[in-house]
């Protein structure tokens, strides 16, 4: 074996000198059920034991060929669920042996272990354990720019971590109950969508994890896996190897890129049809599910796992529609960079139509203008403090028509919410305050401007078609003509799929919500939790434990009450969180601290990712919650740490958009050129840089903001 191609790559990677090795006797166990299990979760950092298990030998396991059954066990001694479908690989009898065979592992060594394990003729084998590093260590000077630590990451087989992308949609920190509805489906999604193409990948690979609280971003998988379609990348040479290593290597590459080429071309073709089926199935089963009051407890965990089910159907489709939609973004934007065509992506994915969280904005844009009309209610909207809206709407004759509008409004777009993939945030149906916020703040704008929202909309179209035009009248006939027009038809394709498949997830999730509203409202009768909202702080499977009888309520409460203080610390102090965080081979996780921009001073320059085309000049108005809505008037620059499609309103006020965090297909992007307002994202410490009341110049072609005077 040490000439085996596993050991000479982890030779090279480990820089070990390749020395004689001496031959290894042992006995082999048949194994029945084989696994691994750590005495802290690698990914999160959480006491507690994670076990993977798989049947027969754990090869399949350590290889990636096969999916594990996953299990997450108290440290502390609670009682194991019984496990169920197919997590019936164990039962919680084995369950229990492994935790007290964890704990006695990791007292024996003092320390977190890696533990590999083997099950057969009615015992457990231990067959390795090794230490799992989580102590943390202090970054040093001269912090590397993001390039510079995904390359680093990339020479030393490490994980940079990241807050961009996953901060849109999960914004701050995040409570159990969400967390452990979140994580499978988005992991078991990116693993399958690599299976699909044919990517090597462990069972460990993940692209999104929890530190501190807070839900992280696994740039360098993302980067490992767009780097796979490139043939730069899969035939680089490969070290010191020998020529005929070298040969042998590229046919080998070149061979499984191919391969993965061919697989990708089959699920461009079938992905939008799975993508339609599945976002027409949502508001199907919407319409047949009966309501939720009066159910029992078992109905009700039923209903609980039937919308989970349902949500991993579209995640499965929305993680690989996501990624092959940044994967042609950036294979479209460097067409249209040729010096022949010379033109912005921006202009040709504007006015987009179909596009249904765009619609949001529209719709209560149309409700805003046609209240202007009724003098008592433009009255009322006017002069009513935000936070009075709500009685004030709940207290109108529900056959008004600006009542009917609105209920209209909310039948259909009223799943969303400010924080749509956090259970413990409700949705605007339940809570429509926003909604009554954002119309007060359309009312208020001095110059609203004139026309329908139609009118808008064929205006985006209009300037999207002459674009496209030129392009073609540039172009003319031939093979780059038909190049364009391939990448032209997908990359629009997938951007509305996207976006539409994440607003149909929202439409499940909160369903989700109200199932598990129902279900902790008889807990709390029956005694089990103290308060409704005392659900968000248990886990999904710590709530199926508890609906079977089988966990003692009393050791939950004492968890509740310690997670109810960790999520409220962490969102009062989201700052503590790092922005990136590098997670070494050996499990040790190094906070980044990225270099601080320079304090902006007047006439100064800021710049960050051009993600809308255009430019606006205004005043510039920082908002951190979009509940403020009412403070960003018509035309104001939009300064904000991060959006999500639940904002689309406030875009209807901007003349332009300024984020945190966010790139080219992140939901601020998408939103600002559907809108075709300028956006530039990606901007480090906006909020901080930018005080509301400066005049800024907002470049969305170049990715800068010009400072042109100070704070008035």
């Amino acid at each position: 074996s040490r000439w085996n191609e596993t050991a000479l790559e982890y030779g090279q990677f480990a820089s070990v000198e390749q020395n004689g090795m001496g031959v290894i006797v042992q006995h082999q166990v048949p194994a029945e059920v084989a696994g691994v299990m750590f005495t802290v979760n690698p990914l999160t950092g959480d006491e507690e034991i994670l076990v993977e298990a798989v049947p027969g030998l754990g090869e399949s396991l350590v290889s990636g060929r096969a999916t594990p059954a996953t299990f997450v066990l108290e440290k502390s001694g609670g009682p194991v669920p019984e496990p169920s479908g197919e997590r019936q690989i164990l039962n919680a009898r084995q369950l229990e042996s492994l935790r007290k065979l964890a704990l006695a592992i990791e007292a024996e060594f003092s320390a977190p272990q890696d533990i590999e394990w083997a099950f057969a003729q009615g015992q457990f084998f231990v067959l390795q354990s090794r230490p799992v590093t989580q102590a943390r260590k202090p970054h040093q000077e001269g912090d590397p720019a993001l390039g510079d630590l995904l390359r680093k990451a990339r020479e030393t087989g490490s994980q940079l971590w990241t807050k961009d992308n996953v901060g849109e949609v999960i914004p701050g920190a995040i409570t159990p109950l969400s967390w452990s509805v979140l994580e499978p489906l988005g992991n078991h999604a990116f693993r399958a969508f690599l299976r699909r193409v044919g990517i090597p990948h462990s069972t460990g690979t993940s692209l999104f994890a929890r530190f501190e609280g807070q839900v992280y971003f696994n740039l360098s998988q993302l980067h490992e896996t767009l780097f796979f379609f490139y043939p730069s990348y899969r035939l680089r040479g490969t070290g010191q190897a020998s020529r005929a290593r070298k040969l042998w290597d590229k046919l080998v590459a070149f061979l499984r890129l191919t391969a993965t080429g061919l697989r990708t071309l089959m699920l461009f073709a079938t992905l939008p049809g799975e993508a339609r089926r599945v976002m027409q199935r949502i508001p199907a089963e919407i319409e047949t599910r009966v309501p939720n009051a009066g159910r029992d407890l078992t109905s009700l965990q039923q209903e609980i796992e039937r919308w989970r089910q349902l949500e991993q159907q579209v995640m499965d489709v929305h993680i690989p529609v996501t990624v092959l939609a940044m994967l042609l973004y950036s294979l479209f934007e460097k067409f249209t960079r040729r010096p022949e065509i010379a033109i912005e992506v921006a202009p040709l994915m504007s006015g987009l139509p179909g596009m249904k969280s765009a619609a949001m904005g529209l719709d209560l844009q149309k409700i805003a203008r046609e209240a202007e009309q009724d003098p008592a209610v433009r009255a009322a909207l006017l002069a009513m403090p935000p936070a009075d809206l709500p009685a004030w709407f709940a207290s109108l004759d529900p056959d008004s028509q600006f009542v009917r509008q609105i209920e209209a409004f909310l039948e259909r777009h009223g799943h969303a919410s400010l924080r749509e993939f956090e259970l413990a945030v409700p949705s605007w149906r339940e809570d429509p305050g926003f909604v009554l916020a954002s119309l007060q703040a359309m009312l208020q704008a001095p110059s609203a401007p004139a026309g329908s929202s139609r009118e808008e909309a064929d205006n985006l179209q209009a300037r999207r078609i002459r674009a496209i035009r030129r392009v073609r009248a540039q172009l003319r006939f031939g093979p780059r003509r038909m190049l364009f027009e391939w990448l032209l038809r997908l990359t629009q394709k997938y951007s509305v799929t996207r976006e539409n498949l994440k607003y149909t997830f929202v439409m499940a999730h909160s369903r989700l919500r109200t199932a598990y509203l129902a279900l902790a409202a008889q807990l709390r009768q029956r005694g089990d939790i103290r308060r409704d909202d005392d659900i968000f702080y248990l886990t999904r499977e710590e709530i199926a434990s508890l609906v079977a009888g089988k966990a003692d309520a009393a050791a939950l409460q004492s968890s509740i009450r310690s997670r109810r203080i960790a999520y409220q610390q962490a969102e009062q102090n989201p700052e503590t969180a790092p922005a990136v965080i590098l997670q070494h081979p050996d499990g040790t996780l190094e906070d980044v601290n990225m270099p601080a921009p320079p304090p902006a001073q007047a006439h100064g320059t800021l710049r960050g990712v051009a993600a809308s085309g255009g430019r606006a000049t205004g005043k510039a108005r920082v908002i951190f919650d979009p509940k403020d809505a009412a403070q960003l008037e018509k035309g104001e620059i939009l300064v904000t740490p991060s959006t999500n499609p639940a904002w689309s309103p406030l875009f209807l006020q901007a003349a332009a958009l300024v984020t945190e965090i966010g790139g080219t297909l992140s939901h601020g992007a998408i939103l600002a050129r559907e809108y075709g307002i300028p956006a530039v994202l990606n901007v480090r410490q906006a909020t901080q840089q930018i005080r509301s009341g400066q005049t800024v110049l907002v470049d969305g072609y170049a990715g800068t903001i010009t400072l042109l005077d100070e704070q008035n």
